[in-house]
C-alpha cells in the first residue's frame, strides 16, 4: 500500500510491559448488569485513568454508555465538570471489549482539572449514563446511587 511501510522489532524491552493495569485505586464499583469500575488514579501528568470491564457473562449490544460528574478540590469547591464520554473512549466502545479483560480510558488533565492543571487532592463524583435511548439514563450501582465518588486522587504534576 501506499505511503504504509513495515518496521521490525528486533530489540523490544518486554520487560517494559506491565502484565496488569497499573491500577492505584482498585475498586469493585458495579454499575447496572454492564459494567465494573475496577479502579482508577491520576498519573504524573494529571491525567485521569479508569479501568473498566464488562459484567462477565453478560453480552453487550451497540448501546453506548457514556460517563460524566463533577470535580471538587480539596476544599469542596466544584472545579470542574468530566467530559461526557464512552467509558474508554470513542475509539474503544464497551460493546467490543474481550469477556474478563480490562479497558482503560483516559481524560486528559486539561478536560477534568481545567485549562491550568494544578497538583493537589481531588475528589470526583463519577456517573454512567446508558444513551442507547432517545434520552441518556443513569445506570444504577446496586445499592440504588446514580453515582459513586473516586477519592482520594492525588495529583502530581511533573
Amino acid at each position: 500500500y501506499w505511503g504504509l511501510s513495515l518496521r521490525r522489532f528486533s530489540q523490544l524491552k518486554t520487560h517494559w510491559i506491565p502484565k496488569t493495569p497499573p491500577i492505584a485505586q482498585p475498586t469493585e464499583i458495579q454499575f447496572g448488569d454492564h459494567l465494573i469500575l475496577r479502579g482508577y488514579g491520576a498519573i504524573d501528568n494529571g491525567d485521569l485513568l479508569l479501568f473498566w470491564q464488562r459484567t462477565p457473562g453478560h453480552s453487550l449490544t451497540a448501546s453506548d454508555f457514556v460517563i460524566g460528574g463533577e470535580v471538587f478540590d480539596a476544599a469542596g469547591n466544584q472545579i470542574g465538570v468530566l467530559p461526557n464520554m464512552p467509558p474508554a473512549g470513542f475509539a474503544y466502545p464497551a460493546h467490543r471489549w474481550p469477556d474478563a479483560r480490562i479497558a482503560m480510558g483516559v481524560i486528559p488533565a486539561q478536560a477534568w482539572l481545567g485549562t491550568e492543571p494544578a497538583p493537589g487532592a481531588y475528589r470526583v463524583e463519577l456517573r454512567v449514563y446508558d444513551n442507547a435511548g432517545s434520552a441518556p439514563t443513569a445506570v444504577l450501582t446496586p445499592d440504588g446511587a446514580d453515582n459513586v465518588t473516586l477519592t482520594p486522587l492525588e495529583v502530581v504534576i511533573e
